[in-house]
């Protein structure tokens, strides 16, 4: 079929495409029935047959030979690789490049167990604690309420707690709370634990020098962790 035949089929396929609205596609179809018709009649114009591809080979060339296969094999068995650290050590070290998926072939193939999976176990848990009570208290403050601060002390080593509510939360407030504290504890107190809120810093050194009490500047985290109890148990707490 020459140009001039194949632009007056195109002409009268978009002219049928218009008038009795066959969209393309169905009218090639239409065609191609009609010349599988015609090839069929004896006697008729039979077209010059489609060139069909030839069936794939049974065996295509294998992309990992054996040649290929022990490096991997051995970097399996001596360092227990898996399929993305062979494929970045085979590039490194043999100059081989193959994918993550061909070299997991080659590991079923050659029927690879799967690398056991290294279970990490925690360390065992040290509580830590001063041996002597009254080595070191904790110190903390935390807001309540509107003006409402309670005011924590915890030992280091008995884990002995005492709590007290003020409406102001400043030195004179912390002074006050250290002078019932030290009165009405059962162990002489050596070190009072505190962070650096303005309420201790402020005329700290007044009340240690007093009591003959050191004062250290660090988070005091068992009071902080009672304290975040208190207000979880509040919250939790049904009303009554």
């Amino acid at each position: 079929m020459n140009q001039e035949e194949k632009t007056a089929s195109l002409g009268e396929a978009v002219r049928a495409n218009r008038e009795c609205w066959i969209n393309l596609q169905k009218m090639r179809n239409i065609q191609t029935h009609i010349a599988q018709v015609v090839s069929t009649v004896p006697g008729a114009r039979r077209s010059r047959p489609s060139q069909q591809k030839p069936p794939p080979h049974p065996f295509p060339l294998k992309k990992v030979d054996r040649q290929t296969e022990a490096p991997i094999l051995g970097l399996r068995k001596e360092r227990k690789l898996g399929p993305r650290r062979l494929c970045s050590e085979l590039e490194r070290l043999h100059s081989i490049s193959l994918s993550v998926s061909v070299i997991h072939k080659v590991l079923r193939r050659n029927n690879c167990k799967p690398l056991a999976k290294q279970i990490w176990k925690k360390a065992e848990y040290i509580r830590y604690y001063r041996p002597i009570p009254g080595e070191q208290i904790q110190v903390d403050t935390c807001k309540i309420a509107p003006n409402l601060y309670q005011y924590t002390v915890i030992d280091d080593c008995t884990r002995c707690r005492a709590l007290q509510i003020y409406k102001k939360r400043n030195a004179g407030s912390t002074l006050d709370f250290l002078d019932k504290v030290l009165e009405e504890l059962l162990f002489p107190a050596q070190c009072i634990q505190t962070d650096r809120g303005m309420e201790f810093l402020r005329r700290r050194h007044n009340g240690g020098l007093e009591y003959g009490i050191k004062f250290r500047l660090d988070k005091p985290d068992k009071a902080e962790r009672s304290q975040k109890t208190d207000i979880w148990r509040s919250s939790t707490r049904p009303s009554i």
